[in-house]
């Protein structure tokens, strides 16, 4: 604690390791001899880089006034309020919050950039448009091979006996309606083909050649 105008002054930030371009809220206590806050206090506080949305405030009840501080420059910081100060650390770290990290070591970017990381699991990544308002958090398709709607026309051919030993050759068309071939014939009526199923199941099937990786998305 620094002795100042009869006052003790405490600097304290949100977070002492930021990125670079990133902000902190920095909060300085002003308290007297015996530790009571002091109030409607006048205070300015400075960075020897980067800068603050306001380098002056005004202690509230609490005897606190808050700073947003903008880290412009990778490195050691020092931010002064009333001789007292403090020393932020901002890296230069290449994933911003919104960034895909892919690897295929299973290790959490968490771990090795800091910062907050969802992982991401059994998706695959589409490139989207700057048009594309839902391209943050849009997410579909399907692993397993789909077949498109559609139906088949088919014709028949077959034999219609008509009570004797004699028979008529006709063909039903693609509309079932029945066709004769001469002779005498009869409507053979509505009715349906049933084929034979072929291929194979398609699960896991509607995916291009692939490597499997880890991926984490950055969230804060």
């Amino acid at each position: 604690m620094i002795i100042n105008k009869l006052y003790q002054t405490k600097i304290t930030s949100s977070n002492y390791n930021i990125d670079l371009n990133g902000t902190v809220t920095i909060t300085v206590t002003l308290t007297d001899f015996n530790n009571a806050v002091i109030t409607g206090e006048s205070v300015s506080i400075s960075a020897n880089v980067g800068s603050f949305s306001s380098n002056t405030g005004t202690t509230n009840s609490s005897g606190q006034v808050t700073f947003t501080y903008t880290a412009s420059t990778a490195g050691l910081v020092n931010i002064t309020c009333n001789s007292e100060s403090i020393q932020l650390l901002v890296a230069h770290n290449p994933y911003p919050i919104g960034s895909i990290y892919m690897s295929v070591n299973s290790t959490s970017p968490a771990t090795l950039f800091g910062g907050t990381w969802t992982q991401l699991t059994n998706t695959f990544l589409y490139a989207s448009t700057t048009a594309d308002t839902s391209a943050t958090t849009a997410t579909a398709g399907s692993k397993d091979a789909v077949v498109v709607s559609h139906n088949h026309r088919a014709d028949m051919v077959g034999m219609f006996v008509k009570g004797q030993s004699n028979a008529w050759d006709f063909t039903i068309d693609s509309a079932w309606n029945s066709v004769g071939n001469g002779g005498q014939y009869e409507d053979y009526g509505q009715g349906h083909i049933i084929t034979k199923n072929s291929g194979e199941s398609g699960t896991d099937k509607n995916m291009p050649p692939y490597m499997k990786v880890y991926m984490w998305k950055r969230t804060a």
